[in-house]
């Protein structure tokens, strides 16, 4: 049997951990990449078939509705209550 100073077996305890906590850390790094990634895609597909929506509006000459559509998104408080 090989016997370990005390030193010798903190320093593999030491290098065991640090690799615990690096590999634990590339894990949840690696998700949140991934989740961010996707909700940045979605929200690209998002805003793109809003803008091909609105311009389909502009281009069929009905500025009342895309002036009403834009306007239904900002909601502006103009009361004096």
């Amino acid at each position: 049997m090989i016997r370990l100073h005390k030193s010798a077996t903190l320093r593999m305890a030491l290098a065991y951990t640090a690799c615990l906590t690096l590999g634990v850390m590339g894990l949840w790094g690696g998700a949140f990449w991934t989740m961010r990634h996707a909700f940045q895609q979605q929200l690209d597909v998002d805003l793109d078939d809003e803008a091909d929506r609105l311009l389909a509006e502009f281009r069929k000459g009905s500025t009342p509705a895309l002036v009403g559509a834009v306007g239904s998104r900002v909601r502006l408080n103009t009361s004096d209550e």
